[in-house]
């Protein structure tokens, strides 16, 4: 059972991060809808302060972002916003592992939404701390298997204080539309210590990356200068490899050769 602090705290949060629909959409039938979104939001606070076994009151509020705000409730943070860039997006283990991520409509008509992110609270690196050779790692790991990581940039990595796992007082596996991800589950898993991508946006199928028009005058769009720069080193390098390969290929394919002749 629900009870009402948690629907305040609740309440008081989704007030936050949808003020712009509470604003213009006050009538009392978008309340009802609202109520919904509010209830599962204490929910979700309930479960999260027991599995954490901390009080209500020490939920903390650390940031907010461009499609989010962001909480701490014990070693779990949780990121709830109306939406997100990359609603769904390929499984890869180089991003923190999601516990839950994804969107709920309450209130179609007005399409207002809720979207939730839990995930485990990593140690913040600063800008000394992240060399770019750390971030080009990261996006040729995902590169190599068929991503592509798009908003490079230090601030969105953190360092894992628990291996990249999901961590609940009950061993669970959420669902593919429970995290909004799609593909295969991999057998690579980063372990403590490691750098891991925090924020899951902007993260797309290689092949299906959207066309950037950037404003270079735009700090916002400083991150397309690295992805520009990323790509540029990825190709290169791909086709170096590609051409060691076919040398490699060939050595041995005139060696079998050689062993065919003499047997002869």
């Amino acid at each position: 059972m629900i009870t009402d602090d948690y629907y305040q705290k609740a309440k008081e949060i989704y007030s936050k991060t949808h003020h712009e629909y509470i604003k213009y959409n006050d009538t009392e039938s978008a309340k009802k809808k609202r109520k919904n979104s509010i209830t599962l939001l204490a929910i979700l606070l309930k479960e999260l302060c027991d599995n954490e076994k901390i009080n209500l009151n020490e939920i903390e509020f650390i940031a907010n972002g461009a499609t989010s705000y962001v909480y701490r409730i014990g070693d779990k943070i949780l990121k709830i916003g109306s939406s997100r860039f990359s609603k769904d997006i390929p499984k890869n283990p180089y991003i923190l592992a999601p516990l839950l991520r994804r969107s709920f409509e309450f209130n179609d008509k007005y399409q207002e939404k809720i979207f939730i992110e839990i995930t485990e609270r990593v140690d913040i690196v600063s800008q000394e701390e992240v060399t770019e050779e750390d971030l080009y790692k990261l996006y040729s790991s995902l590169r190599n298997i068929g991503i592509e990581w798009v908003d490079i940039d230090y601030r969105n990595v953190g360092r894992l204080i628990k291996d990249n796992t999901i961590h609940w007082h009950e061993d669970i596996k959420p669902a593919d539309t429970a995290i909004s991800m799609h593909g295969q589950d991999s057998e690579t898993t980063l372990k403590k210590g490691d750098l891991v991508i925090i924020d899951s946006d902007f993260i797309y199928n290689a092949n299906e990356t959207p066309d950037f028009t950037p404003d270079f005058e735009d700090d916002e769009w400083s991150f397309y200068k690295t992805l520009i720069k990323f790509r540029e080193r990825y190709s290169k390098e791909n086709k170096k490899k590609k051409t060691i390969l076919s040398e490699l290929r060939r050595l041995i394919s005139r060696n079998n050769e050689n062993k065919i002749s003499k047997t002869r």
